[in-house]
């Protein structure tokens, strides 16, 4: 599984688009489980972009359990829904940078 999650996570960038920081600023999605790791992103001029772990601490970290994980990133639901249906998800730090997250489609059928 991870190799599907490694896969779905090049799509976090997308994802992000919308949501704002200044340049430097790094976000961490934590996935849980056997299949699971960290997955970093950090905002560029223009754009988020996937990244290796930065030393700075992360202005946000999402965790989510592996079995969610995949599940939230292949379906299009909206952030409050994604929380109420995946109790595994917990947010700390900026809730723009999360919800963009648990917003963010990397399969469409």
């Amino acid at each position: 599984m991870h190799p599907c999650l490694d896969t779905l996570m090049c799509g976090l960038p997308y994802g992000l688009r919308t949501a704002t920081a200044p340049a430097g600023t790094a976000a961490l999605v934590r996935v849980t489980g056997d299949a699971g790791g960290d997955w970093w992103v950090e905002r560029y001029r223009d754009a988020w972009r996937l990244a290796d772990p930065v030393a700075c601490t992360p202005i946000t970290t999402v965790t989510v359990a592996q079995d969610d994980a995949w599940r939230v990133l292949m379906k299009r639901i909206s952030a409050a829904d994604s929380r109420k249906a995946f109790p595994s998800i917990h947010i700390d730090g900026d809730q723009e940078i999360g919800n963009a997250f648990l917003e963010t489609v990397c399969v469409m059928a």
